[in-house]
């Protein structure tokens, strides 16, 4: 492989990440977040609630059996886990479209992306406030950019 596409090939797995504790430092502690992990696999589709959450992918590459090495990628909410997690799935076979970063994402790393689910969300407004605030802690690459708060994304893009 030339190394013209070897670097071509490498530039689609460089994400940019945002470490800000004053981000962090404004989550709304207020629930109490019990997480539950699913690989992204369809054979793992039974075990996601038809419930109302949030949920996050993140990207585990395994090295070394640490247990820290992981990627927050994307967070979004749905009135169904069990119906979002099939239509990532179809996203990732390409029978289904969606963003072009998350498309790309989903055909990436198999046997390396994790769901972390979160349900228990009875009224849609905190659905969707504890929605932005983990896009705003967390400022996911594979997020849209318009998904994160007006202020954070004023900070972001100035870098």
């Amino acid at each position: 492989m030339a190394r013209h596409d070897l670097i071509t090939k490498a530039k689609a797995h460089i994400y940019q990440f945002t470490l800000w504790p004053k981000l962090w430092d404004r989550f709304n502690n207020t629930l109490i977040f019990s997480w539950s992990k699913k690989l992204f696999a369809e054979s793992s589709i039974n075990e996601i609630p038809e419930k109302s959450g949030v949920y996050t992918f993140v990207i585990e590459p395994q090295i070394a059996n640490h247990p820290a090495c992981a990627f927050l990628v994307y967070t979004g909410q749905t009135k169904n886990l069990r119906g979002r997690f099939r239509q990532y799935i179809l996203v990732q076979e390409g029978r289904r479209r969606h963003s072009p970063k998350v498309e790309y994402g989903l055909t990436q790393y198999i046997d390396h992306k994790y769901l972390f689910f979160y349900y228990s969300f009875h009224d849609k407004n905190i659905l969707k406030q504890c929605e932005q605030e983990l896009i705003d802690g967390f400022a996911p690459p594979w997020n849209d950019k318009k998904t994160i708060s007006s202020e954070v994304g004023e900070i972001m893009r100035a870098f």
